[in-house]
């Protein structure tokens, strides 16, 4: 179990780190200045990238399981499951209004903002019911048989902005990250 919800925490701690520097980028662009548009990119790229290929498919495997064991918690599991979708679709929408202000559109910053805003308070929200649901219900109701197949059938790629060998495109993010 330690290792899966370890790395879950994890992330989310990153994810957090990467919400913040956005937010920094919106209180800039909230102010009336020029805010880092590749930068907010970078982070919205990454977040939906990684969280669609690897995240939210491992924690979907563990929320299948334990609605499974505990039928009292097949509604709210799936309202997760739900959210994972919606969170990917925000995010590519925020990307397209980012990359629209990015080449030159006449995206209105207020809603750019708003989106970012919106995007920002339920990913937070998501990750703190997560923390406190998910992750206190897995522990309680899997078994290490369950933990260790459920370890297996975790897919894991490298991941392009924290791991070994970042990507080219992130590099500059994960300086900008290293000096918080």
């Amino acid at each position: 179990m330690g290792s899966l919800v370890s790395n879950w925490k994890s992330e989310h701690r990153a994810f957090g780190a990467l919400l913040a520097l956005l937010e920094q980028q919106l209180a800039l662009l909230h102010d009336g200045d020029a805010p880092n548009y590749e930068m907010m990119l970078d982070v919205v790229d990454y977040i939906v990238d990684y969280v669609d290929r690897f995240h939210h498919p491992t924690e979907d495997i563990v929320l299948a399981t334990v609605a499974e064991r505990v039928p009292a918690a097949r509604e709210p599991l799936r309202e997760l499951m739900r959210q994972h979708v919606a969170l990917v679709k925000t995010g590519r929408e925020l990307r397209g209004g980012l990359e629209a202000a990015m080449s030159g559109s006449m995206a209105l910053r207020a809603d750019i903002e708003e989106q970012a805003k919106r995007y920002v308070d339920t990913f937070r929200e998501h990750m703190y019911t997560e923390e406190q649901e998910l992750f206190l219900m897995a522990s309680e109701h899997l078994t290490p048989q369950d933990w260790d197949g459920l370890g297996q059938a975790a897919r894991r790629g490298e991941d392009p902005l924290f791991g070994e060998r970042p990507e080219q495109r992130y590099r500059a993010l994960r300086q900008q990250m290293s000096h918080k």
